[in-house]
């Protein structure tokens, strides 16, 4: 495991250089429908590195479960006993997913999948949005009235709370190895929590805004940065903002970054197409020379380079 610093470094000299062409001898990669539980939609939202994926599916009665896929095998995941609906967000290297089921009296409870089995968190009204390989889930929970929603850390049992969700400091939905909780400040700077303590980064220019879409366990997030021209800008941090590049055009998004310090999304060309891309060792990657047809968009990718991809109501797998 490299050491942060090196992290920093490595992800930050290849965000600086200008975008060249690839010249290595190209990764060619497929696209894998992930299939439905019989109904018309599919979303995914987490990958590990065995090649599992996790989200949520239509079924044929029109109830929403949560379900994992792996080497085209799509399982439908249980939900709550006389719940009738189910995602998944996040899920970790033993294979543990954490989630979000409905109960019977129709609460939404934060939830976590072990061996097939489903298991309440025992946090009233909440969503677990994910989970590290030390178990830690990451939940926002509602008060009583409905009004107010804090987050708070989840792990066997113990419960470390992390302060409300408000415009002031709200969660993404992401935590690392570290335990670090990806935010957003102040709906403009973006950055991390880690057990109470922060860390803000700004925005490129003034006025501007940030989102973090995600964080490695080296504490690298990619998200992107809209500047004064109003331009969406694909960037990392924390040692910035830095902009990783389009394919020419004015937009892009940096929407997940690996532990090796991979970047994927999408970058614009300079006709104003979305193309999906990837950010590597000084180099932006054209994936649409790679076996992706351009309509697929990466929001997750894990340390082999695999992906997954939304396209429309579908859902992919790229290896």
């Amino acid at each position: 495991m490299r050491t942060l610093l090196a992290a920093v470094l490595t992800a930050t000299v290849a965000a600086t250089a200008l975008a060249t062409p690839a010249t290595a001898a190209p990764r060619q990669y497929t696209v894998t429908d992930l299939g439905t539980l019989g109904g018309l939609s599919t979303e995914v939202y987490d990958l590990n590195d065995k090649g599992v994926a996790v989200g949520r599916s239509l079924t044929a009665d029109g109830e929403l479960h949560a379900f994992s896929w792996k080497n085209g095998k799509l399982t439908d995941l249980p939900t709550l006993p006389g719940g009738h609906y189910a995602e998944a967000h996040g899920i970790n290297e033993n294979g543990t997913i954490a989630g979000t089921a409905l109960n019977p009296a129709g609460e939404y409870r934060a939830v976590i999948w072990h061996r097939g089995r489903i298991t309440d968190l025992g946090q009233g009204r909440s969503i677990g949005w994910d989970i590290n390989d030390k178990g830690q889930v990451l939940v926002s929970r509602v008060d009583e009235t409905g009004a107010q929603t804090s987050r708070l850390i989840w792990h066997n049992g113990t419960v470390t709370e992390l302060g409300p969700e408000n415009n002031t400091a709200r969660t993404t939905g992401k935590i690392n190895n570290e335990a670090k909780v990806l935010m957003i400040f102040d709906n403009t700077y973006l950055g991390f929590q880690q057990y109470g303590s922060t860390s803000g980064f700004g925005p490129i220019a003034t006025p501007g805004s940030n989102y973090p879409n995600d964080i490695n366990n080296s504490g690298i997030i990619a998200g992107y940065s809209t500047d004064e021209l109003g331009r969406t800008r694909p960037v990392t941090y924390p040692l910035g903002p830095v902009e990783l590049g389009t394919l020419g055009g004015p937009d892009g998004n940096a929407t997940a970054v690996n532990d090796k310090g991979v970047f994927a999304g999408v970058a614009q060309t300079p006709d104003g197409t979305s193309r999906p891309v990837l950010w590597r060792n000084r180099q932006i990657i054209d994936l649409t020379t790679r076996g992706l047809t351009g309509n697929e968009m990466p929001v997750g990718i894990n340390n082999r380079g695999q992906m997954i991809a939304t396209i429309d109501f579908r859902a992919a797998f790229i290896g």
